[in-house]
């Protein structure tokens, strides 16, 4: 509820968004604002971990596929050369 709205009798609606996308980024916005306030109220180990807890999924999204790819690569080198002792002496 608007300032206005609080100290009138009668509400105001605010400005419809133009598109579809432009409501559901503001509704999206809407619901992670709240939550995010509502969810460890006061408490700075709560803030900080509002903050983490989604940096650290991304970041196991992100680099878990990565060290798979990466570790796919190497064994499939290592089983293409057959990794014999001549070719550990050669390197």
């Amino acid at each position: 509820m608007t300032v206005a709205a609080y100290y009138s009798s009668r509400l105001e609606a605010s400005a419809r968004p133009r598109s579809l996308l432009q409501r559901n980024l503001n509704l999206i916005r809407e619901l992670s604002v709240t939550a995010f306030k509502l969810k460890d109220t006061g408490s700075a180990p709560g803030y900080v971990w509002s903050l983490v807890k989604p940096l650290m999924l991304l970041g196991i999204v992100v680099v878990i596929p990565i060290l798979l790819s990466v570790a796919t690569v190497v064994v499939g080198f290592l089983v293409y050369t057959k990794l014999t002792p001549r070719f550990a002496e050669s390197l």
